[in-house]
Parts: structure tokens; sequence; C-alpha cells
């Protein structure tokens, strides 16, 4: 059994699942499958793993792997017998006999004790719900890898290293809900490289790095220095440097070969984040993982001030592709060489228009003369073989086989080749025709399209689709879909690319139906996209939805195919079922008048279930994640939330407890932690927070904040932005003060007061020692004398931050880079009274400065 890495949702851990990689699924197996070293279903005679039939065992399946020399390598019980749904304990051995890891599961999620070996020392973790809460494991992890994780306190540590955990390795730091907070890489030598942190918008700020699977050693790294990336450093799989990019004192990329030869150098300019080629030679290469490949240049372009002077392509036998040359930026000759490096085409432009000669435009060529199109040749993908001709009037397309498929029309529209009568075509790279046009009288009349998909391993159908339009006009107004045996699936009509009128068929070409979209009348039949899949069927009348049957994908979805299995069944005169994506029993209700009387009810797209009673909801409701754990529970009466309502993170681990009483919260609310400890509690009257604390997301992604009440007043709260934890202090429902610190500890970096949204009052700077560093008066938002760290976002050139002082007659600004380097240095007296006018143009101003704006 391969060891897979399975990373849960919403939390910070990676846990180590063992699971067989056959899409999880025996089937029903009765001979002994054979399995490769990645696990894929092989022959006997190649096979490194073996698997004897399944045998049960009371309520239970017992499963064994092998090795190819008949050694045990897992054993285990299963609920099911054609899915690994561990239950009990199950152990994986070494070649040798010796265990190489045991867990214990429940429901096929870990549980209790497990057991792991790190350097023949022994290691023991325990797991509750699929989620480790103390200890340590190690273990496999994907293919030449190896994956040890540690809980320390609240932070879980996890390592990905190959043979030696001292050596190279990224170590990943997660805390609570805060999975990758941080992540450190060191190199083979088991030195530190640097570390990528995570803000909370969902950017990196450092450096990131990528290792060659083996061995482990580092082949780029990414940098990220204002929580966007910036460049890249590639290496070579002997360890030099292939391309070194600097930022100290210059934007440039250097490059070299594989002996330590320099072969380059490109010098760049920052406009809008995006680092744009300036001075030098810029090189490309054929590939950064395919180790055979990584010398092999593509592509040398020259520069000068920012403007293309040479650009020079080349096969991978290093023979020269094809040589550009540019005069003030604007194209002027291209030469194209075949792989021998003999000419065969140039081309002459002027100002960018191909003026006289021969352009190799991939798979095809053009031929000009005097400005215009004289011919144009397309080749089907790595071939000789013509795909299509065209002239300044006329396309011709061909088959592979060399016969003509159809032609179209062009006529002259001020310099544009209109089409005009006649068909074109596109292909895929594999020379199949990805979509055929249709025009007549300079219109075009239908778009035929064709996608291949997978359905089975192995197993490709293509499936069609044709799109018309109105005469004279480019607006869709029928569209018609068909099934891969080519009989027609459904023709929709439309006005004004709206649905009016759709008619539906079965694969034998019968009609099963006919819906009036307007309306809402008839039988609707809606497929999955580029499938011969049905996904739901609903009957309406006058407007009214009588019965719906609708399916999901299935659980066995490996190779793409769908496998509908029902989860709704409504008929609105008598009842409906409601079922999950495995086929179970979900709910069941009976229908009333149209509409659910008794029962319980179940929403597949939004997962929640609710018990109804006369009509109303009345009694248990639950919501699921997309595997069906719960995420909340409570209860209804008389269609109003009442009493205790629980939430859970996608673990199982309790995150809130709230009670209701007549669709409104009243009484305690309690908050916990991934381990179930309470952290807080707030009291509720009528659903309005009384006292104490609450922890809440006030914000589209996520980030918690803690908000502490008194007499019905917030009165503090705590969250974190980019920088770390921020206190926040408030009288009559406003904030009058903050605190700023450093990162998730208690050590102050600002101490602020406002008014309003502004800074207001005394503004206090500490360094991480805890010692006022800057001081600075504000006067609602506008700085009045003193010093203060800002936030540099919108001035040009991205500098880390700045210091922003004044005195009575004078402002001072210091632009500050990486490493609190001094970027620039301005001074502006203040002779036009107290505001600034040429420091301004550097889009700095001294009023309106919010908390937000402090570094």
């Amino acid at each position: 059994m391969k060891f897979q890495n399975i990373i849960l949702r919403n939390t910070n851990l990676f846990l180590f699942v063992f699971l067989n990689l056959v899409n999880l699924v025996v089937h029903a197996q009765q001979d002994t499958l054979y399995y490769n070293n990645n696990w894929k279903l092989t022959v006997k005679d190649s096979a490194a793993y073996f698997r004897p039939p399944v045998q049960k065992q009371g309520s239970l399946y017992k499963i064994e792997d092998y090795y190819s020399s008949g050694q045990l390598q897992m054993r285990g019980m299963s609920t099911k017998s054609d899915n690994n749904l561990w239950q009990g304990e199950v152990t994986w051995y070494n070649e040798d006999g010796s265990v190489l890891q045991q867990a214990t599961y429940n429901n096929g999620k870990l549980e209790g004790k497990y057991i792991s070996y790190l350097n023949d020392k022994r290691l023991e973790a325990v797991f509750k719900n699929g989620r480790i809460i103390s200890g340590k494991t190690n273990g496999k992890w994907l293919k030449n890898r190896r994956y040890y994780q540690e809980v320390r306190g609240d932070t879980v540590v996890n390592i990905i290293y190959e043979n030696d955990i001292n050596g190279a390795r990224f170590e990943r730091y997660s805390l609570g809900s805060h999975r990758d907070k941080l992540v450190k890489y060191y190199d083979h030598h088991g030195k530190f490289i640097g570390q990528r942190e995570l803000l909370h918008k969902g950017n990196f700020r450092g450096l990131e790095v990528f290792y060659y699977e083996t061995p482990m050693r580092p082949m780029q790294i990414i940098y990220y220095p204002n929580g966007k990336r910036l460049g890249s450093t590639f290496f070579y799989c002997n360890n030099q440097v292939r391309e070194q990019f600097n930022m100290e004192n210059e934007l440039s990329k250097t490059y070299f070969s594989p002996d330590g030869k320099k072969i380059g150098k490109i010098e760049y300019s920052l406009k809008n984040d995006v680092l744009r080629a300036a001075n030098g030679r810029k090189i490309t290469f054929f590939s950064n993982y395919n180790k055979d490949k990584t010398e092999l240049i593509r592509s040398i372009r020259e520069y000068s001030n920012s403007k293309l002077k040479k650009d020079e392509q080349f096969y991978e036998n290093q023979n020269l592709k094809s040589k550009t040359i540019y005069t003030d930026g604007k194209k002027e000759l291209q030469i194209s060489y075949n792989e021998a490096g003999q000419e065969i085409a140039r081309m002459v432009y002027n100002n960018w228009n191909p003026v006289e000669g021969t352009e190799i435009i991939g798979n095809g060529s053009k031929t000009y003369k005097d400005g215009k199109l004289v011919k144009e040749l397309n080749y089907y993908q790595d071939t000789n073989l013509i795909f299509s001709r065209k002239t300044s009037d006329l396309e011709i397309y061909y088959n592979k086989n060399g016969e003509e498929l159809g032609r179209l029309i062009l006529k002259d529209d001020n310099g544009y080749q209109k089409p005009t009568d006649g068909y074109r075509y596109f292909i895929d790279r594999e020379g199949d025709i990805r979509s055929e046009e249709l025009y007549s009288n300079g219109y075009r009349v239908s778009i035929t399209s064709y996608y291949s998909r997978r359905v089975a391993e192995n197993v490709t159908k293509k499936f069609k689709t044709i799109e018309l339009t109105e005469p004279d006009s480019f607006k869709k107004n029928r569209e018609q879909r068909f099934y891969s045996n080519g009989v027609m699936q459904s023709d929709i009509k439309f006005s004004g690319y709206t649905e009016t009128l759709g008619t539906f068929y079965n694969k034998q070409g019968e009609k099963i139906g006919e819906y009036d979209y307007k309306a809402k009348d008839g039988k609707l039949f809606v497929f999955f996209r580029n499938s011969d899949q049905l996904k739901s069927k609903a009957v309406f009348k006058n407007g009214k939805q009588l019965s719906l049957k609708r399916y999901d994908y299935g659980i066995q979805s490996k190779y793409g195919e769908i496998n509908p299995v029902l989860v709704e069944d409504i008929d609105i005169t008598c009842c409906a079922k409601f079922y999950t994506r495995n086929g179970e029993l979900i709910a069941e209700a009976i229908y009333k008048d149209g509409k659910p009387w008794e029962g319980q009810i179940y929403d597949p797209q939004i997962r929640t279930k609710y018990t109804i009673a006369k009509g109303v909801r009345h009694g248990a409701y639950k919501k699921y994640d997309y595997n069906h754990n719960v995420l909340e529970s409570g209860n209804f009466v008389e269609d109003k939330a009442d009493g205790l309502f629980t939430y859970y993170d996608y673990s199982g681990n309790i995150l809130k407890k709230e009670t209701y009483k007549n669709g409104l919260l009243e009484g305690l609310a309690s908050y916990y932690d991934k381990n179930g400890k309470l952290l807080s509690e707030m009291s509720y009257k009528a659903d309005k927070p009384m006292d104490g604390t609450r922890i809440v997301q006030l914000t589209f992604n996520g980030v918690e904040t803690n908000q502490t009440f008194a007499n019905g007043e917030l009165v503090q709260s705590i969250y974190s932005d980019d920088k770390g934890k921020r206190l926040a202090f408030y009288e009559n429902g406003t904030q009058v003060k903050g605190i700023a610190y450093y990162g998730d500890t208690n050590n102050k970096r600002f101490s602020y007061r406002l008014k309003g949204r502004n800074l207001h009052g005394e503004v206090v700077r500490y360094n991480k020692e805890g010692k006022a560093e800057y001081k600075a008066v504000f006067d609602d938002g506008k700085l009045k004398e003193g010093g203060v760290l800002l936030n540099a976002n919108g001035i040009k050139g991205k500098p880390e931050y700045m210091i922003l002082e004044r005195d009575l007659g004078t402002v001072k600004v210091r632009l500050m880079g990486q490493n609190n380097k001094v970027l620039l240095k301005a001074e502006e007296v203040l002779t036009f009274g107290t505001a600034t006018v040429f420091i301004q143009n550097l889009n700095i101003y001294i009023n309106n400065i919010k908390p937000e704006d402090l570094y």
C-alpha cells in the first residue's frame, strides 16, 4: 500500500493516512491484484506488491498487502470490502519484517495511539478524530520523501526531508487555523536558506524554495520582498547557479553555464510591481524540471534602454531557429533556419508590418509581397502535412490524407480579410478538429465544437456542440448538444442569449421532454457537461416544480468518469427522499399541498438537513461538509432556532456553542480551541452581546476577532494584521485607543489614540526590546510634530516603509528598503503654511493618517 498524505481542510495538520491508490477502491476483488512501485495495477511479472483476495471476518474485512518477495507489507481491517475504511489497528512493515508504523482507526479516521520510527527511535503520537493532538510521527510522504510531524504547544511542526532530517529539508510551522504560517528552508548541507511568512491576505513575505526530487537539493528560490513575487534564482542539478537574481544594489539576473561560466546578464526596471527587461541579455531555457534539458537555451533576447534589439530562438540541438532584429523596439527583420542551421526564410518588416519575404510562425509560414499576403501555409503539429492554405481571398483546409475539408472565401475590408462564405477549421495539438465555423454572406452562421474527455482509464469519448446564430447577425439563437454516439441530446432555442425553449432526447434519438424556460412549463433535463450522463430531471407546470431527480458525480471519478448517484428525489404529490454521494438514504419527507409536511428534508447544494413538522422547521437541524461530517447541529421550534446550537471544524472539533430562544441568541455562548479548551464565553440577550468575550469573523478572509463586551457595549477587541496582533479599546462603541504588537508576541510595536478613524494625540513606536524609538503627535489624522513609521503603499519603487518627521517648520521623509536601507531622503520647508507641496508629488501626505497606515 502506498503512503499518501491527506491535507485536512481548515487545519494546520498534514496527517499520514495510508490509503490504497487504486482510487481507494478495490472493485469487488476476486483474484490477487498486482501493483507497481507507484501502486498502479500491473501484471504479476512487473509487480512490486500484491494483494490477495479480501477476506470477510465477522462484520469487517481483512486486507493484507505483500511485497513481491512475499513479506507482509500491511495488515488491517476495513468496514468495506471495496474501500479502505479502516477500523481498529492497522500495521505497516518494512521488507525485513520490522514495523514501519502502526495506527488505530475508528470509521476510517485516526483515533488514539500512533507509533512510528525515526532512525530506529520509537515515536508516539495521539490522534483524535483524525487529527494529531500530541506527540511525534515520522513516515514516508510521496515519492522519495519522508515526513516528520510534532506538536509543540499550540504549534504543529512538519518537516519534509529525503533521508537526513538535518539535511535538505523544509519545515512548516502551523498555528491554530493558520496553516503553514511560517516555512523554513535548508540546503543539502543543512544550512538555513531563508523563510516564507504567510500574510493575512494570503500573500507571502520572504522567499520560497523548490527542491529537486532526488537527491533533494534546492532547484529554485522565489523571492517575495513586498508580499508579491518579484524574481527567482534557479540551480542546475549539480548545485551550480543557472540564474542568479539580485535585488540588493540593482534589479538584475545573471546567467551561468553548468560549469559556472557567466553567459549573460539582464538588468530590470520595476513598473506596477512587474519586472521589465531594460538592458542586457535575457535567457530562457527549455526546461526547469527535465535534468537533461535545464542547460539547453531556448531563447536569448537583447535589450537596450528597455527596448528589444534582437531575439534569437534555438532548437534543442542548440542550432539557431530564428533571429529577429529590432530597431527602436520595432521589428525589422526575421530570419528562420532549419535544425541543420540552414536558412529557410526571411521577412522584412516596416513598423511591425510584414512587407517582403516569408516568416515562420509556429506550425506555419506566411509569404508577403509589397506588404500584401501572397500565401499562408499551416501544418499539422510536428509534421509536414498541410492543414490549410491561405491567400488574400481564399482559405482551403485539408485532412491528414490531403483531402479537402472545406474552403472559405475572404473579402478585403480596409485591410482586414473578412470571411464571407464557406468553412473555417481549427485543430488541436493532436490534429483533431476542435471547431468548425460556417459563414454565409459575411456572417458566421454556426460554430460546431468538439470536446474530447476521458470517461474511464484509457477511454476517451468525443462530444459535439453546435451553436447557431440569427440570420445576418452574430446573436446566438440556438444550441444543440450531442451524445458521444452522435445522437442529439438537447436542442435549446435562445432569444438575446436567454434560453426560451428546449427539446431533449435519449441516446436512441427518441424525444423525452420539452421545456418552456419563460413559462417554466414542461420537462427540463440537465446533463453533466460534455457527458452522456443525466444531472437532473425536473417536471414543471405553470411555473411550479412538480418533481425533481438530481444526481451527483459519484465517488468513483479518478479518470474523469461520471457514475451518477441519485441525491434528490422529490415528488410534491407525495414525498421526497435524499441521499448521500455514497447512495445512502439521509432524509425523507411527506409532502402535503405541494410542500414538505412531515419528516426531514436535505439540501445537497448547501448540505443542510431540517426536521419538518406540519410544514415548518420543527426539530433537529444539521449542516454537513462535503464528506458528510457534521459542521453545525441544533434545533428549531415552529421555524425558529431554539436551544443549543453547536459548531464544528472539518475535523469534528467543537468551535463554539450558542443558545437560541425564539430565533434569537439568548443566554451563554462558549468558544473553544482545536483541543476543546474553553477560550471565552459571551452572554446574549435578545440577540445582543451583553457581557464577556466572543470570537467572530468580521472579514471575508476569515480573520478572527476577539470582541469583549460589558453591559452591552463593545469595550475591547483583539485581531491580527500582516504585522501582528492588535488591541483596540472602545468608548460608547467607538475606538479611542489602540496597541499594535510584534507578531503574536506581547511586545508593543505601536501605541496610539484616535478621533473617529484618524490618529489623534500621541503615537509611540517601540523597538522589540520595548524602548520607545519614535514619538509623534497627531491632530485628527494630521502629523503635528515628531516622527512616525508608515507603510509605503502607493509609492513608486515599492519601498518597504517610510519615516515621516515634522518640526514647527519642516517636514522630512526617508523611504526605506529591505534591511533598513535608506532609498531616498527629502526635506521640505513649510513656506506655504502647514501643508506640504513638493513632497505630495511623491504621493506622501501628512494628513488623514490612520492606524492601518502605521508600519
